[in-house]
This record gives C-alpha cells, structure tokens and sequence, in this order.
C-alpha cells in the first residue's frame, strides 16, 4: 500500500510540475506580445517584429509544453498584434489578413467550446 502511494504522489507532482511549466510557458509567449505592442507604439518595428517572431517561436516550439487549444489561442492573440503591426506600419491589405485570420481561429475555437 505504501509503495501505492508513494507512486501516486509522485504521479501528482509530475502533473502539477507539468501544469506549472505550461503557465509560465504561456507567461513567456503573452510577456513576448506585450513587448511588442509597446515596441510599436513606440515605433521600433524591427525589434517588434523580432519579438512577435518569439512569439510564434514559442508556440510552434518542438518541446510540446502546451495544449493544442492553448496554441491556437496564443496564436490568434499574436496574429492580432500582427494586424496592429501592419496597421502602424500603414499596410491595410496585411493587417486585414492577419486579422481574419485572428477572428477565424477564435471562431473556430468558440465553436469548439458550445
């Protein structure tokens, strides 16, 4: 019985370190977007570029540590900044793009949720 245990405590502290490395994965992405909305308000729109490439980086990431849902999710929140990038950057056929591209995934993922 006790090595049961033991197995299960275990098992629950690799899932709550698993869903820590998640959060602040998710953290770093948001924290990524961020800066780059303040770099374009600022007008540094290489840095901001930079850091909205990251960004997307993170997500596509080859380590895995997030949901596909939590992806998409991110995904869209960048792809509104990328719209907001090109907006300032006075190219309304790009900016129109992402953004639907942004709405498209939220509706995909609103219709998931029903």
């Amino acid at each position: 019985m006790g090595s049961i245990l033991r197995w299960n405590s275990k098992t629950l502290h690799q899932e709550e370190h698993c869903e820590l490395k998640q959060k602040l994965w998710r953290q770093l992405i948001i924290t990524c977007n961020c800066f780059a909305t303040r770099l374009i308000e600022k007008r540094k729109y290489s840095k901001a570029m930079e850091m909205l490439e990251r960004a997307l980086g993170f997500i596509g990431s080859e380590l895995g540590l997030l949901p596909e849902h939590n992806c998409e999710e991110l995904t869209a929140i960048v792809k509104d900044t990328y719209a907001y990038y090109y907006i300032r950057r006075s190219k309304p056929s790009a900016s129109y793009q992402y953004l639907i591209s942004a709405i498209n995934i939220y509706k995909r993922r609103n219709d998931a949720l029903n």
